[in-house]
């Protein structure tokens, strides 16, 4: 009836792990715990364009939630190229469009938020900036700049019948 029990005899008290059922149990939960992760990732990284710069700035961003090679396997680019591209510097253009962005915060803000990108551009033109009117339209987008509801209403009572904006019918909402 002793070789019934099992075929651990001597080996410690019953329903104890031997050392191999230890490793195995512990690479088996190592395992599950890598796949969970794997798993996590697409869902989490579900709004990804090709861009491979977006990419690595999801990897930046979850690094120290699932680590650099886990992520890199699962987005399909290599870890070599996340390293380089964080040891890279930003291009000539990226540095201007970061100097313009400023000067457009400042121009934006002084028009008390009502200049768009064609009337901030003539100010950037009349203060020696060379640019675009898709470059500045561009940067406004990017840093969400948009005009007040209120304001855009007015302008279009102002178009409509040259009335004073207090003196136009609201729409209704």
């Amino acid at each position: 009836m002793a070789e019934a029990v099992g075929s651990r005899c001597g080996s410690g008290p019953a329903g104890a792990l031997t050392t191999a059922e230890r490793a195995e149990l512990a690479q088996l939960r190592k395992e599950n715990r890598v796949l969970k992760e794997e798993r996590e990732i697409p869902k989490a990284a579900a709004f990804f364009a090709k861009e491979i710069e977006v990419k690595f700035d999801f990897i930046r961003a979850q690094n120290a939630k699932y680590g650099v090679p886990v992520i890199c396997r699962m987005l399909g680019v290599s870890k070599s190229g996340y390293y380089a591209w964080l040891k890279r510097e930003l291009s000539a253009h990226a540095l201007r469009d970061a100097e313009l962005a400023t000067t457009i915060v400042s121009v934006h803000r002084a028009s008390r938020g009502v200049y768009g990108s064609p009337r901030v551009l003539d100010e950037l033109r009349a203060r020696g900036e060379r640019t675009s009117k898709k470059r500045i339209a561009r940067l406004m987008r990017e840093h969400g700049f948009r005009l007040d509801s209120v304001e855009m209403a007015s302008r279009e009572c102002r178009s409509n019948n040259g009335t004073a904006p207090s003196q136009c019918a609201r729409p209704k909402v």
